[in-house]
């Protein structure tokens, strides 16, 4: 049965601990994204602006938006 080899084999806990391992990142940057949109929403808006301006390129854009997250982080 599946859910034996799953809990039982040594390939079946490392697929198990994988599976986990991407719902946890999907379930983080999820949470990161609400925190920075709550945080750092007029920033992002502006980025946007800047981008759709042609002034940054999207990904100076979001190289911007990672320092300033990271700037709020080191306050906390």
């Amino acid at each position: 049965c599946h859910k034996s080899w799953l809990f039982g084999s040594e390939g079946g806990r490392q697929r198990r601990r994988a599976r986990l391992r991407e719902a946890m990142r999907h379930q983080l940057r999820n949470t990161l994204i609400e925190y920075a949109d709550a945080q750092m929403g007029a920033a992002i808006d502006e980025a946007v602006e800047r981008v759709a301006r042609r002034e940054i390129d999207p990904y100076t854009a979001a190289d911007g938006l990672v320092d300033a997250f990271r700037r709020l982080g080191a306050r906390a």
